[in-house]
């Protein structure tokens, strides 16, 4: 009994000394130094070498703040801003004809270019010649008309002097008189508007331009309801430079800015200045629109060229007040 007692007791210590034994040893793997790749070394380790470097190079500046790159950018040293337009017509109208009739020529061609007030297109003229004749002779008519009644109240204010008639023939008497008048001033008002017709055959340019487009040809009928457009017409000197301005530049861009447009595809460079501006956000691109126009004497320019385009914002404005202080300085004001 005392033999059982004695190795129920030392039994577990035996045990407990055998599961310590057998753990395997841990091994220390030896340590070597690490040689550093020079792609890596170069990178710059600290966020302030990074945005150091980034302030070189707009396009790392905007990467490492999140931004999406935009169609503008803008000089730090100078201020100037650097965007992208496009050439359009200063105006541009669907020329059509004030009357109806058969269109019998046509006397420009896609791709001319025409002056103010040049005959575009002539319109049959026969019945409207006939009209003006019409109007013609009827205001010959209505001051034959006019005659016999300033006539006949002439006689009746003769015979009034000898109490021959009755005051009730001479108010007949200048009753028709003056409705003679009345129609003579409408035999007059009909003339003019049948001479304003048979004018309106010929369609002229309302003003110099370029034709884009011929939308009618010779035979077909012109109506005025619906209006019936011969010819697409643009202006194009002078030219409007359509420029996308960045939203932040809404406050900052005035007119009168000065602007300097490089077109790289006729090889021209022109500086102008901002003569107009939309302020309207597009939601699409968030920009708005300024406008610059440029003179295009020789028509060397055509419309929908693109632009790189140099704006800076102020620059107007700081010539301004110094040529102001000149002009103080030379008058001693």
């Amino acid at each position: 009994m005392r033999f059982w007692i004695v190795f129920l007791t030392v039994l577990p210590l035996l045990m407990l000394g055998c599961k310590g034994g057998s753990e395997a040893p841990k091994l220390t793997l030896p340590t070597h130094p690490v040689q550093a790749d020079p792609a890596s070394a170069a990178a710059p380790s600290a966020p302030g070498e990074a945005k150091a470097k980034a302030a070189d190079d707009p396009t790392a500046a905007s990467m490492i703040e999140g931004a999406a790159p935009t169609a503008a950018s803008e000089s730090a040293s100078s201020g100037t801003v650097r965007a992208t337009g496009s050439t359009a017509p200063h105006r541009s109208s669907a020329v059509a004809v004030n009357g109806s009739g058969l269109l019998e020529k046509m006397l420009v061609q896609e791709g001319d270019f025409i002056q103010a007030g040049q005959v575009i297109a002539r319109l049959d003229r026969s019945d409207s010649e006939l009209r003006v004749r019409q109007g013609q002779v009827a205001l010959e008519g209505a001051k034959v008309g006019l005659a016999a009644a300033q006539r006949e109240r002439n006689r009746l204010a003769r015979l009034d002097q000898g109490a021959a008639v009755s005051q009730a023939q001479i108010d007949q008497a200048q009753t028709a008189l003056e409705g003679a008048k009345s129609g003579v001033a409408a035999a007059e008002v009909g003339l003019a508007m049948a001479v304003d017709a048979n004018r309106n055959r010929t369609v002229r340019a309302p003003y110099a331009g370029l034709v884009v487009a011929r939308l009618k040809a010779e035979g077909e009928w012109i109506t005025t309801m619906p209006p019936s457009p011969v010819i697409m017409l643009a202006e194009v000197s002078p030219l409007d430079l359509q420029i996308d301005a960045p939203e932040y530049l809404l406050n900052r861009i005035r007119v009168g800015d000065r602007v300097v447009a490089r077109f790289s595809s006729i090889g021209r460079t022109i500086e102008t200045t901002v003569t107009r501006i939309v302020p309207i956000i597009q939601t699409g691109n968030r920009s708005f629109k300024i406008y610059s126009e440029l003179a295009n004497k020789d028509l060397a320019i055509q419309p929908g060229v693109f632009a790189e385009v140099e704006i800076t914002p102020g620059l107007n404005q700081l010539a301004d007040k110094a040529d102001k202080k000149v002009r103080r300085s030379r008058t001693g004001q």
